[in-house]
């Protein structure tokens, strides 16, 4: 008989690396460059509240040598914002066999718990490091194809980096296998990730989905809370952010023009 090297591949020695192998984008480049514990205040409310100055003091004027009449026009010239707090949850759960087999290096090359937890730690910092880059509505997807009167399971078609639409380019890069996100108050479970621009969800009942309607992360009973970025702070006053309208962090940008963002649309080629 012909003995092939498939046949004996279960008694060569193997040699397996003595880390894993994360396949895994992991940086965090905005996340890395702010500052971390800068002047921390104790939260005693659920909000932080930063005092800002929106505007010059209305009395400065110069006068010719001689003149004794001074402006006397004060104004209140700050304003405060409020900044809500919310909190960021990962959960980890283990059958207590799979714990006990995983105790030795025996029973695997890295406790078991130790892999997934720094695991859940990593995936933590990539989601606010997303979330630093928009607009705190939380959407992480907008739907491409309109799907009418559908039933589970279904494949759904996202604008990806090819289309050219602003903001809404993201394809399926924040999606994963097994999270609920929430569309038009329909909550769909990921069962896989298909493409860059396609994934196969599961829901309840016969549904309808419009194409340009946002997905976004479900928290278990409504829309996730999350921070607001650079996507909302840094805005020429045209989005409507969480809050409704122009608001952002409790200053309407629409009745208060400083705080609006400066944006330069022209388009100009780099030096």
């Amino acid at each position: 008989m012909s003995i092939q090297i498939t046949d004996i591949s279960n008694v060569l020695e193997k040699v397996i690396a003595p880390a894993i192998q994360s396949q895994l984008f992991e940086s965090n480049f905005l996340l890395k460059w702010l500052p971390k514990n800068s002047g921390v205040t104790k939260l005693e409310n659920n909000s932080f509240y930063l005092t800002v100055i929106g505007q010059r003091n209305p009395s400065v004027v110069f006068m010719g040598v001689g003149s004794s009449t001074l402006p006397t026009t004060t104004k209140n010239i700050t304003s405060q914002a409020q900044i809500p707090a919310a909190y960021g949850y990962g959960v980890l759960q283990f059958d207590d066999r799979t714990i006990e087999a995983t105790k030795s290096s025996k029973g695997a090359l890295q406790s078991i718990v130790e892999i997934y937890s720094d695991q859940l730690r990593r995936d933590i910092a990539k989601d606010m490091n997303r979330q630093m880059f928009r607009d705190g509505n939380g959407t992480v997807a907008i739907l491409k194809t309109t799907l009418t009167t559908v039933t589970s399971p279904q494949t759904f078609t996202l604008y990806g980096s090819a289309d050219a639409q602003p903001n809404t380019n993201m394809g399926t890069e924040y999606i994963v296998p097994g999270s609920q996100l929430i569309i038009n108050s329909i909550v769909v479970t990921v069962a896989s990730v298909l493409s860059s621009t396609t994934f196969s969800g599961t829901f309840t009942g016969t549904q309808t989905f419009t194409s340009g309607q946002k997905f976004a992360k479900y928290d278990g009973a409504a829309v996730a809370v999350e921070m607001n970025g650079l996507g909302i702070g840094v805005d020429d006053g045209s989005r409507t952010g969480p809050e409704g309208g122009q608001i952002f962090q409790t200053i309407d940008a629409s009745t208060n023009p400083w705080w609006k963002g400066f944006v330069a649309s022209t388009n100009t080629a780099l030096p």
